[in-house]
């Protein structure tokens, strides 16, 4: 699961990278090198062994969807932040806990934990 810092650290390498969206331009390259190109500008990249066409293509696409994936990413975040907490049927003194390790509610590993987790 990706950590706020993960998140923060892949926010800072879109924010300094040459802007999206990218795309590879595998017809103009050369033994070495290929163009990842946006609108306005080229960016010139060592080229990958040969047959690796499809990992070029890849570095372009994700260029272009790392900043929506993370949008996406806070936007549900926000979303499940405003969920309540779902309520065990077992949780007979009402303090969000049942006692059963095993409940998929409010056991350690149950539903209620993993939206704490994802929080983070």
């Amino acid at each position: 699961m990706l950590t706020k810092a993960d998140r923060e650290r892949l926010r800072k390498v879109c924010e300094n990278a040459t802007p999206g969206p990218w795309r590879c331009d595998c017809e103009h390259r050369d033994d070495e090198h290929v163009l990842l190109s946006g609108a306005d500008y080229w960016v010139l990249a060592k080229t990958l062994p040969e047959g690796d066409e499809e990992n070029e293509f890849f570095v372009a696409e994700a260029r272009t969807m790392l900043p929506d994936a993370l949008d996406t990413i806070d936007e549900l975040r926000a979303l499940l932040a405003r969920c309540p907490k779902s309520e065990c049927l077992y949780d007979t003194n009402g303090d969000g806990d049942c006692g059963r390790p095993a409940c998929p509610i409010c056991g350690p590993q149950g539903l209620n934990a993993k939206i704490e987790e994802a929080l983070q």
